[in-house]
């Protein structure tokens, strides 16, 4: 019974850090999954849900820019531009499905906390749907490290 008070957290620990991986840019335009360093000193952030370029104000009229929030945007092409590369179909088309599967983060994340809501409950019900919430959401955190997994080596 120690244990299982200790325990408690757990959750909502597991759904603060997927909350912390979902604000990624282009939400917070420093903070990226990926960082690309380009040759002229400027940095492509890439999050969950887009992209932002940093540059490194050595030219007058550099400015920052961040691109609309999306659900999957398209890495490899942006990489290729910024770059001068150029890249297979498969190649790119591995990348812009990987971060379609990013969706689920957000997912998790709030599956996760509403376990760690209804565990709060005394009873036998709030137990039953708590362990529910937390199994589908384990479903899915088993579904994303497979695709992440599948995708890294590439």
């Amino acid at each position: 019974m120690a244990l299982a008070n200790r325990l408690h957290c757990v959750p909502l620990i597991a759904s603060t850090l997927f909350l912390i991986t979902t604000l990624s840019a282009p939400v917070w335009d420093h903070i990226g999954l990926l960082n690309f360093h380009l040759t002229n000193g400027s940095t492509i952030n890439f999050g969950k849900f887009g992209h932002c370029i940093l540059n490194d104000r050595l030219f007058e009229h550099a400015a920052n820019y961040c691109s609309a929030t999306s659900i999957g945007y398209a890495p490899a092409h942006i990489i290729a531009a910024a770059d001068h590369t150029t890249l297979t179909d498969i190649e790119a088309g591995t990348y812009d499905s990987l971060t379609r599967a990013m969706i689920l983060h957000p997912i998790i994340s709030a599956l996760r906390f509403l376990a760690w809501l209804t565990a709060l409950g005394a009873g036998l019900f709030s137990s039953l749907i708590s362990l529910s919430l937390a199994g589908i959401a384990l479903v899915l955190c088993v579904i994303v490290l497979g695709t992440t997994l599948r995708y890294s080596v590439f």
